[in-house]
């Protein structure tokens, strides 16, 4: 009986720690930085990387990347925990652009993408450790939600004048060891040679507190060098990525009109962080946010008097045919479509552009359909122009839109369509010389000015 309880309990521990699948195992992954180094900091070790303000690198690796494996499933979660406060509501965290003023900052990584579905086993990414003190760095890879083994470590950021007063304090106390060895040698000197010792001793304490003070706002201006190098980097990346937004606002041709009440666009590059704060940075022969303001809102006024030329143009149209406007021809009465007056609108602009016809010849095209005839014309292939209920007015509606076409009695529209002309023309240059602004700004090797971003990284 008793062996048979001993196999019994085997069977079950057996099936109750089976082994994790290849699938499921984890990839024992790890994260270090560079340049790590031990430093005593009021009696307490800590590893230490840097100063603050200053952008890092982590080093990502993992043990083993298996072709079997399935990375799409497999994310990495790194967390940063600041052991501080932050009750100013400072930042703490830069991550792509972004500051973060939470102590608690996650960060996900697809392990596929980072790790090119195995084809390498690290990668590197870039975060702004900006407040001085200690941090807590998390490693958790998570497999179809499931969270599996982990791995920390704690890191120190510190002032960059803690670290020179560190190395000067080390150098005093050398430097005293050594003229006490020095004085208890010469104790059977005469007095004078004895206040010689002193003078000394003091003079080598005051030479080291004096070299400590100019070594620390060296660094401290050094610090500013970097950060504005720092800073440059990632305002000149921002000015690269506006530029090719800028490409995909498209200014339309005068001759499109615009059959809606246009709204002003909002664009995404106008909320990143460095938006506004390329201002702070610029130099005054750029007037790169002051181009942009006046091309975003002639831009807005272009769209609005193509509008406005377009309602003028569907008024006299609903006059003249005594139709209503119905542009998708939905409705069971008579009407005139949104394509009827669109190409009255292109025919006239781009007679008074380019005194030339958009459209030289049309025909009449009907067609029965939805218990009324549809008429459109051969040069506007799928694009119905009106809808009657009879022949007669089908020919009667047709031979106004001939004479529409043909620009009679279109005075009182040209002053608007000159008009048009000249903010296209306008947008073009400011379009231009935006693009001409931001290249310039791109090649910059260092930007001048400073900003709140910089102030907090150095203060």
């Amino acid at each position: 009986m008793f062996v048979k309880t001993i196999i019994f309990m085997f069977l079950i521990l057996f099936l109750t720690f089976t082994p994790l699948t290849a699938q499921e195992e984890p990839l024992y992954i790890n994260m270090e930085f560079r340049e790590f180094y031990e430093v005593n900091i009021s009696s307490v070790l800590a590893k230490n990387i840097g100063v603050a303000g200053l952008g890092y690198h982590p080093t990502v690796c993992v043990n083993s990347t298996s072709k079997e494996l399935d990375l799409t499933k497999r994310t990495l979660e790194v967390t940063f925990n600041y052991d501080g406060f932050n009750p100013r509501n400072l930042p703490i965290f830069g991550y792509e652009g972004h500051f973060y003023r939470n102590v608690t900052f996650p960060i996900s990584f697809s392990l596929a993408d980072e790790l090119n579905n195995g084809e390498c086993d690290c990668f590197q990414f870039e975060i702004f450790l900006v407040k001085p003190g200690s941090y807590w760095v998390e490693c958790v890879e998570i497999v179809d939600g499931k969270r599996m083994v982990g791995s920390g470590m704690r890191i120190q950021i510190i002032e960059p004048y803690e670290w020179e007063n560190i190395i000067k304090q080390a150098d005093l106390i050398k430097a005293e060891n050594t003229s006490a060895v020095a004085s208890k040698n010469t104790a059977s000197a005469t007095k004078w040679l004895a206040r010689g010792t002193f003078a000394l001793v003091f003079a080598t304490f005051a030479l080291g507190i004096i070299t400590c003070f100019v070594t620390s706002k060296s660094i401290k201006e050094s610090r500013i060098v970097k950060t504005k190098e720092l800073h440059t980097y990632e305002i000149r990346k921002f000015a690269e990525s506006w530029m090719r937004n800028l490409t995909e606002i498209k200014i339309e041709t005068p001759d499109n009109t615009v059959i809606s009440t246009p709204q002003p666009q909002v664009y995404d590059f106008e909320q990143n962080l460095y938006f506004l704060d390329i201002k702070n940075h610029t130099p005054p022969d750029l007037n790169i946010l002051r181009t942009w303001e006046k091309f975003r809102k002639l831009l807005h006024e272009y769209d609005k008097k193509r509008y406005e030329l377009f309602k003028d143009i569907c008024k006299m149209s609903v006059e003249r045919t005594g139709l209503e406007y119905d542009p998708n021809l939905s409705l069971t009465t008579n009407g005139i479509s949104e394509f009827f007056v669109r190409s009255i609108y292109g025919q006239l602009v781009t007679w008074v552009q380019k005194q030339e016809m958009k459209y030289d010849s049309y025909t009449y095209f009907p067609k029965n359909k939805g218990g009324g005839i549809v008429v459109g014309h051969e040069e506007i292939i799928g694009s119905s122009l009106f809808k009657v209920s009879n022949p007669e007015l089908a020919k009667k509606t047709w031979g106004i839109y001939e004479e529409m076409m043909k620009m009679n009695d279109f005075d009182q529209c040209s002053e608007k369509i000159k008009e048009i002309l000249v903010i296209e023309k306008d947008l073009k240059q400011y379009f231009q010389d935006l693009n001409s602004m931001l290249n310039d700004f791109s090649s910059i090797p260092i930007l001048p000015g400073t900003c709140k971003f910089i102030k907090w990284s150095v203060e």
